[in-house]
């Protein structure tokens, strides 16, 4: 089976072009994993002297069975990234260490109730977050699983949630692996729609709010909001640059992404709306490879 990708390597403020990041099409929610950058982690060595005279007292680390490296710190896991699961959809005989704690991505229109179903081969701790938590210590909802069940909860904003499976593990055995089952299905209010990541929509040159009773995305928000889509709606300097309209865009993005509680966005701009979106998503990219 494919390695599963650390989450270290997550962003926590990395943006998408209108329509790239999942959720584009407003008939269906989700959409593609977040871009990652590879992060180089280094290793240390022992080295020991040129005689007997220079040995040591000290206890060699515990390794195991078939490799030289220490054995895991089961204090601190490795958080890895699994898949986006939408309902209806599941993963079956997945491999779950007792060095790691698996991470998966769904995703719920307000109010709509998602389940989540695991079997596994031993007893399991699940626990439903926020994504923007990055150690996932704040849950929503959680439960151990002994047997094959269930673990529901009632979207209480729009948008993407993070799953996180951990082995129960009283003994402290590093080697142990428990095999499991998950399943995402969505049990009530399923007519509510969603994108992963909230819609933020950019005006154009001399772009306004509003005109009166006129918006500028006449109909748009409200047609979008009731159907429980995550939207914001960016208002800019009608007549001023990319490079300054461009910042207002950034700074307005990293409020949106604080207040609904989300990785990323998705844009969507008109005219040049399109090209500062386009600017904040380049700049977002140049953070993350820094």
């Amino acid at each position: 089976m494919t390695r599963p990708r650390s989450l270290a390597s997550l962003a926590a403020l990395s943006m998408c072009l209108p329509l790239a990041c999942g959720g584009a099409d407003p008939a269906s929610s989700g959409g593609d994993g977040a871009s990652e950058t590879a992060a180089a982690v280094g290793e240390d060595t022992l080295e020991s002297g040129d005689s007997a005279d220079d040995s040591t007292d000290e206890t060699e680390p515990e390794t195991g069975a078939d490799t030289d490296e220490p054995q895991c710190d089961l204090s601190m896991p490795e958080l890895v990234e699994q898949a986006f699961v939408r309902p209806g959809e599941s993963h079956d005989d997945v491999a779950l260490s007792a060095c790691e704690h698996h991470v998966w991505w769904v995703s719920a229109g307000k109010g709509a109730e998602t389940t989540i179903s695991i079997a596994a081969s031993q007893a399991v701790d699940v626990a439903i977050s926020y994504p923007d938590d990055p150690n996932f210590v704040s849950t929503i909802t959680s439960a151990t699983l002994y047997q094959p069940g269930t673990v529901k909860f009632a979207s209480p904003r729009s948008g993407e949630f993070a799953v996180v499976v951990r082995a129960q593990n009283p003994s402290g055995d590093p080697e142990l692996v428990v095999d499991y089952d998950l399943a995402v299905a969505c049990t009530n209010s399923c007519e509510r729609e969603t994108t992963r990541f909230p819609i933020v929509m950019v005006h154009g040159w001399t772009g306004f709010e509003n005109i009166g009773p006129l918006t500028y995305y006449y109909k748009v928000q409200a047609d979008l909001e009731g159907l429980s889509y995550p939207l914001a709606i960016a208002i800019l300097d009608p007549y001023n640059s990319v490079e300054v309209r461009g910042e207002q865009l950034a700074a307005f993005v990293a409020v949106t992404l604080k207040s609904q509680r989300a990785r990323k966005v998705n844009f969507i701009g008109h005219s040049q709306g399109g090209i500062d979106a386009r600017y904040v998503a380049a700049a977002a990219k140049r953070r993350e490879s820094l």
